[in-house]
């Protein structure tokens, strides 16, 4: 609605507390606003405790590794940041937090179903921190462990469950010791040989496309290591100012709700549904009495009303 009257003015409530600083001249008791804020920042360090774990301020890493790692996150983000099917990154850092080197927080989709084009993208965007370290330091780590066993997990389930692989057809198949259910067939050992292949092979396709895209957009990869060797934590505004606006065109609001109603929808009946509710058709006379007289009482009905 704001959007559509621009330019107008927006009153929202507490929305004052997010652009202001703390401020430490009070003495005893905050004020509402001051309230607002602090609820504000446990709320943003919860959500990033849920997704990375603890911060461990204590764990200091070599150079090599923060090196090392500055430049995996950095493939991470410029993968999501060319790729069209991928989810928008809200934030990465390099801080130890949990039992990993560091986090990306993302902004999924709400989205329940995927094609093949677009699960394919969302299986470079996991690569691309492995492809860094190769592109950039001719070797691997053990950094990129979850990564892999996320990619790994996502192409087996589009083989054997989602039927994406021209080889085996269109059909659901489960593991040999797994109870026959409707809808799947268990695996004969001739199928898991070919399973595994399909897998290698579509892992392999992904590998080599995101090697190709690292490779086109390594400026940028370092750009945005040597970033995060500086600050640490990347907010969504550092990624556009490294990367440059979003190439591809995103759906606004306005497109999201088409077609579903709003306040200027008309919902007047069609003219053969009116009087369907017991209401008047059209042409014919209502039977509500006008305002101020009294309903007529039934036929032959000598009861009046009071």
């Amino acid at each position: 609605m704001a959007r559509k009257n621009a330019p107008c003015i927006l009153f929202m409530d507490k929305i004052d507390a997010i652009g202001r600083k703390h401020d430490h001249g009070h003495f005893g008791g905050q004020s509402e606003q001051e309230n607002t804020l602090n609820q504000l920042l446990h709320f943003k360090q919860a959500i990033e405790r849920v997704i990375g774990g603890l911060e461990k301020k204590t764990q200091v890493l070599q150079p090599g590794e923060m090196m090392t790692g500055a430049n995996h996150k950095a493939g991470h983000v410029v993968v999501g940041g060319f790729l069209e099917h991928t989810d928008p990154l809200l934030k990465v850092s390099i801080v130890p937090r949990g039992k990993g080197l560091g986090y990306a927080q993302c902004l999924p989709r709400e989205q329940y179903l995927y094609t093949r084009e677009q699960l394919f993208d969302l299986m470079c965007a996991m690569l691309g921190g492995r492809v860094a370290e190769q592109l950039f330091f001719r070797k691997v780590t053990t950094g990129a462990q979850d990564d892999l066993r996320k990619v790994t997990q996502s192409t087996y389930t589009q083989i054997v469950q989602f039927g994406m692989s021209e080889k085996l057809g269109q059909v659901v198949l489960r593991s040999p010791t797994a109870r026959r259910r409707a809808g799947g067939e268990a695996v004969q050992l001739g199928q898991a040989q070919l399973i595994d292949e399909e897998v290698r092979r579509l892992m392999g396709s992904a590998h080599a496309r995101t090697l190709d895209l690292l490779t086109c957009c390594c400026e940028q990869v370092d750009k945005v290591g040597r970033r995060l060797l500086e600050k640490e934590v990347l907010e969504q505004a550092d990624n556009v100012e490294l990367l440059g606006p979003w190439p591809f065109a995103e759906i606004t609001y306005e497109e999201l709700v088409e077609g579903m109603g709003g306040l200027e929808e008309d919902t007047a009946l069609p003219e053969g549904l009116q009087g369907w509710h017991g209401g008047p058709a059209a042409g014919e006379p209502s039977l509500v009495p006008p305002p101020g007289e009294q309903p007529p009482g039934p036929p032959g009905s000598k009861l009046k009303h009071m």
